[in-house]
C-alpha cells in the first residue's frame, strides 16, 4: 500500500443560498485511513474560509503500519439552512429527508418567545416583552440511519447512512400566517457547538434555555448583538454572529451561521405547521452505529432566533433576539455501552495527541 496515497482535506461541506438566490456549496472531508474508526467534529464559520490539501511524503514501507495506530478523525459535517423544501444534508433528496426525519429516534420541544408575524409592516412596535405571543415552540429531532442511497453527492458512499439533526419552529394557532413584507425571522445556528466544559455533558434545562450551559452576560450580549439596527432594511438579509468576549471559552469556533426562516407556518415538506429551518448530517457510517447516534443525541445546539419587524418604508421598525439551547434526551435504543461519543473539542485534542505520537514514530524511522 502506497503511503503517498494518503490525503487530508480541510474545509466544510455545506449548502448556502445567498439573498440573491445564488447557491454555494463547499466541502469538508478528511479521508479516513484504512482499519480505523471515525469521529465527527462540527464545522465552524472560520473553517468555512479555508480549504487546503496536504499530501504526506513517501516514507519507508513500514510507515504504512503507523496507520493502524492512529485513528482517522474524519472531520465531516454537512448542514443546510433556510428554506429546506429543496435541499438536505449530503445531497439527500429533500422529500426523502423529510420522510426520514418524521420518525426521529429522539426529539424534544421547547417554548420560545415569538410574535404575531401576520401583522403587516407599520409604525407600531410589534416585538419586545409586551408583544410576545405565547405558543411558539422550537423542536429538535435526531434521526438514525438516514440512507444516502439517492444522494446526488458523488463523493459519498451510497451504502452508508447518516444520523441527522433537524431544527424547526411552530407558530401558535392564533398566528394566522406570515407577512413577508412586514417581518424577517432569522436563525443563527452555532454549528461548532459548545466546548465540553461548557456543555457539562450535554445537560440543558427542560425549557430549552441556555442558563445551564452559558453565563447570563454571554446570553445577554449575544441577544443584543443579534437584533437589527434601525439603519437596517428589508433587503439586508440575515447575518452571521461572532462570539463576543463575554462568551470566551464556551463555544467551539468563532461564530454562528445565519439563515432566514421562510416560509413560516406554511411548510411544504412537513405535514403540520412546523417550519424546518436547519438540518445537519454527521460523518456517514454503517447502519446501526450506536456510538454516533449517542453522540448526536447528547449534543447541545445553541440557536439564536431574531424577530425583525419593518416599517412601511422598509426600514427596521423594531427587533428582538432570543437564545435557546436545544438537545434531545437519549432514546431507549441507545444504551450506556453505545459509547460516550466525542464532541468537537475532544476530537481536536485527540488529533493533537496522536500527532505527537505520529511525529515521534516518524522521527524514529527517518533517523534510525
Amino acid at each position: 500500500m502506497d503511503p503517498d496515497c494518503y490525503r487530508v482535506a480541510v474545509g466544510v461541506y455545506g449548502t448556502f443560498v445567498t439573498n440573491e438566490g445564488v447557491t454555494i456549496e463547499v466541502v469538508q472531508k478528511a479521508t479516513p485511513s484504512p482499519s480505523s474508526s471515525t469521529s465527527t467534529q462540527a464545522a465552524t464559520p472560520s473553517a468555512r474560509r479555508r480549504r487546503r490539501t496536504v499530501k504526506l511524503p513517501r516514507l519507508r514501507e513500514s510507515l504504512v503500519y503507523i496507520s493502524l495506530l492512529v485513528p482517522a478523525y474524519a472531520l465531516a459535517q454537512s448542514f443546510v439552512g433556510g428554506d429546506l423544501s429543496h435541499q438536505a444534508p449530503y445531497g439527500v433528496p429533500a422529500q426523502d429527508f423529510a420522510a426520514a426525519i418524521a420518525s426521529p429516534a429522539a426529539d424534544a420541544t421547547f417554548p420560545i418567545p415569538g410574535y404575531n408575524t401576520s401583522l403587516p409592516a407599520g409604525a407600531t412596535k410589534a416585538t419586545g416583552n409586551n408583544n410576545t405571543v405565547h405558543g411558539w415552540s422550537l423542536s429538535i429531532g435526531v434521526t438514525a440511519n438516514v440512507p444516502l442511497t439517492h444522494s446526488d453527492n458523488t463523493a459519498v458512499n451510497k451504502d452508508l447512512c447518516i444520523d441527522a439533526t433537524a431544527l424547526s419552529i411552530t407558530p401558535p394557532a392564533e398566528v394566522a400566517g406570515y407577512n413577508s413584507t412586514g417581518w424577517r425571522v432569522c436563525a443563527v445556528v452555532f454549528t461548532g457547538g459548545l466546548k465540553a466544559a461548557a456543555a457539562g455533558g450535554g445537560s440543558t434545562r427542560a425549557d430549552g434555555s441556555c442558563a445551564a450551559v452559558l453565563p447570563d452576560d454571554c446570553i445577554q450580549q449575544l441577544q443584543a448583538n443579534s437584533v437589527a439596527g434601525r439603519a437596517g432594511r428589508r433587503s439586508g438579509g440575515c447575518r452571521d454572529l461572532d462570539i463576543p468576549a463575554e462568551c470566551a471559552g464556551h463555544f467551539v469556533g468563532d461564530g454562528g451561521t445565519g439563515f432566514e426562516i421562510t416560509p413560516i407556518g406554511n411548510s411544504t415538506t412537513l405535514a403540520d405547521r412546523r417550519s424546518l429551518f436547519f438540518a445537519a448530517g454527521f460523518e456517514p457510517a454503517v447502519k446501526g452505529n450506536k456510538t454516533a447516534l449517542a453522540a448526536a443525541q447528547r449534543r447541545v445546539w445553541p440557536v439564536m432566533l431574531t424577530w425583525t419587524h419593518f416599517a412601511e418604508s422598509g426600514d427596521v421598525q423594531d427587533s428582538a433576539g432570543w437564545m435557546s439551547c436545544a438537545k434531545t434526551s437519549e432514546s431507549k435504543g441507545v444504551t450506556s455501552d453505545g459509547g460516550s461519543g466525542m464532541d468537537a473539542e475532544a476530537v481536536v485534542a485527540g488529533m493533537a495527541g496522536w500527532g505527537l505520537v505520529f511525529w515521534g514514530i516518524f522521527a524514529g524511522l527517518m533517523f534510525a
